[in-house]
């Protein structure tokens, strides 16, 4: 009767073992999906902030040429009301 017992709890003790090592094995997949996951939202984030700073930079030229351009039609306007004569180019 005690060796039935023993074994009894020796196979309790490894089914519950076997338990341990799948539901440990389900969590590590579980967080390889997650870090997946992660990793490519992450690359879509980069694409994203390269593809801004792109943008950024074209905008930043274009404020710039604008600016450049109030400042030489201020400049003619000066010029214009002083009765100063027009340069072409």
């Amino acid at each position: 009767m005690l060796a039935t017992n023993e074994r009894e709890r020796e196979k309790r003790r490894e089914h519950l073992i076997q338990q341990v090592i799948k539901n440990h094995q389900q969590a590590m997949a579980e967080l390889t999906d997650d870090i997946a996951g992660l990793a490519h939202r992450m690359e879509v984030y980069l694409t994203q902030t390269t593809r801004n700073e792109e943008r950024l930079a074209k905008l930043r030229a274009e404020l710039a040429a604008f600016q450049l351009a109030l400042v030489n039609l201020q400049t003619s306007q000066e010029a214009f009301e002083r009765g100063d004569p027009l340069h072409v180019g």
